[in-house]
């Protein structure tokens, strides 16, 4: 928000940015800030061209480093501990606070890392890395909660990448500090009042920094909650070339919140299409069980037709006089008939009758396999409806959340707006407080030989035309007499 605006007028009090980083800049070089000699830890080195970029800090602060023309036969590491000659510079086009060091001399390693050293064998030796203690990721997870910030770019790549794989994913996001003191121990507690809410995974998100920035990933409590987790845990903290303690006591690791979300999330799209590839292969393999039966049904009346008229061998049968005449014949015969009617009767089988069975069997075998057909088709069908009626129940849920969400943001912004207006206002007395005008009103005089500020005693000569402006007005006279201190 502009502290100037058309609706308010420049006015006596008014300073611009240039003088406040001006008068800055004469406090900063002061000869107190001049030949520092800094103890503290390095994070974040880096060279640009022939410089190197770095941060000095401790325990409680930090202070922005740059040293130009460093020779690059050492290179310190992040965590190491050094101390940097320099002087503190303001750079005032920029409004930057920065130590110009011109030599770094190491220490050894920073204390920090060397705590982290310890926990991390200590935790090691305790077994809390093991293997055999990790359980697995859910195949097919459908509630995912994200523990981070919902602030940073984390959970907007989580969350687009689970649902480029799965609409139907419900995705629940706690959000939590993820630096600063006493972060880890709020992530730890958090995660203890979720473990037994049904969840299938928990992701503990964080993006990539520097050492510091990833310490409460580092913090005991943390990693032992961890450890203790019912529910599977998947860690993304950091970039791919990050590890932190939570890396290691984690069920999973993820390098980044995008793998993290690819980790968790089934493809969806990929089931379905295997769904629908696996129904028409049924569909298929039940036409072709129906054309097979068909087939085989019509190959056998082919070959009761030519049963039918093949001459057979067959015993003798006698059918010589009536019934109550006897010959040798009828003795000696395989069989005997007492009319020539009934010798027909005996060697004659019903082709006629047995044609039509067949073909009644026939009929009622092609009227089950089109009713199974009919019958996996049905349920082919009603499969596909269901699948589709659930995937728009899933979409409509997701997109009612969304809304709410979008409105959290709405509310959640405008909060921000207004916090923002009132530290704006709030700035703005602070540098009314700083105007020259007002520190005149106080009593003091400001000299001015031409154009020029007059700071020393020393710059002026007899017979200078000096100007001295007040809060109540402006004083013109001409130097007659000069007296330095003594320690001038």
């Amino acid at each position: 928000m502009s502290i100037v605006s058309d609706k308010t007028p420049f006015s006596a009090n008014t300073i611009s940015v240039s003088e406040v980083n001006a008068t800055i800049k004469a406090c900063v070089d002061s000869p107190i800030f001049k030949g520092l000699e800094v103890f503290g830890e390095i994070s974040g080195f880096k060279f640009s061209g022939p410089h190197a970029y770095f941060t000095l800090k401790d325990k409680e602060s930090q202070l922005s480093c740059v040293c130009f023309y460093a020779a690059k036969t050492y290179n310190p590491k992040d965590g190491e501990s050094v101390i940097c000659k320099g002087s503190v510079d303001y750079y005032v086009k920029g409004g930057r606070l920065s130590l110009q060091v011109s030599s770094i001399q190491p220490v050894g390693k920073g204390l920090l890392f060397l705590e982290f050293e310890r926990l991390k064998a200590k935790l090691l030796e305790e077994g809390l890395f093991d293997a055999a203690h990790k359980k697995p990721i859910p195949k097919f997870a459908k509630r995912v909660l994200v523990v981070t910030s919902k602030t940073g770019a984390v959970i907007r790549d989580i969350v687009t990448t689970v649902r480029r794989k799965n609409p139907i994913i419900d995705i629940v996001v706690k959000d939590v500090r993820v630096q600063g003191e006493g972060a880890g121990k709020e992530i730890a507690k958090v995660l203890e009042r979720v473990d037994n809410l049904g969840y299938d995974v928990i992701i503990i998100a964080r993006g990539g920094g520097s050492l510091e920035d990833l310490a409460p990933f580092y913090d005991e409590q943390l990693v032992r909650t961890v450890y203790k987790m019912k529910t599977p845990v998947v860690s993304a903290v950091g970039h791919e070339t990050d590890f932190s303690l939570c890396d290691f006591v984690a069920d999973a690791r993820a390098a980044t919140p995008t793998a993290a979300g690819e980790l968790v999330a089934y493809d969806y799209y990929a089931m379905a299409d295997e769904l629908k590839k696996n129904m028409q292969r049924l569909l298929t393999g039940a036409k072709r069980s129906y054309e097979k039966k068909t087939a085989k049904a019509q190959l056998d009346m082919s070959k009761l037709q030519r049963l039918a008229v093949y001459k057979m061998k067959t015993p003798v049968v006698s059918a010589v006089g009536h019934e109550t005449d006897f010959s040798l014949c009828d003795f000696v015969a395989d069989a005997r008939a007492a009319t020539p009617t009934a010798a027909g009767e005996l060697v004659a089988y019903d082709y006629y009758a047995m044609a039509d069975e067949l073909k009644k069997n026939m009929q009622r075998l092609l009227t089950g396999a089109k009713r199974s057909y009919e019958k996996k088709t049905a349920k082919a069908q009603l499969d596909m409806s269901k699948l589709q009626r659930l995937a728009s129940e899933f979409y409509m849920q997701r997109t009612r959340k969304v809304e709410q969400c979008l409105e959290k943001s709405k509310n959640l912004v405008q909060r921000k707006f207004d916090l923002a207006a009132a530290r704006a206002e709030k700035a703005t007395g602070a540098l009314d407080n700083l105007s020259p005008l007002k520190i005149l009103k106080r009593g003091y005089f400001r000299l001015q030989s031409g154009n020029e500020t007059i700071s020393k005693v020393s710059t002026l000569k007899v017979g200078d035309e000096i100007t001295a402006t007040g809060g109540d007005g402006t004083v013109r006279a001409t130097v007659k007499e000069i007296e330095l201190n003594k320690e001038n």
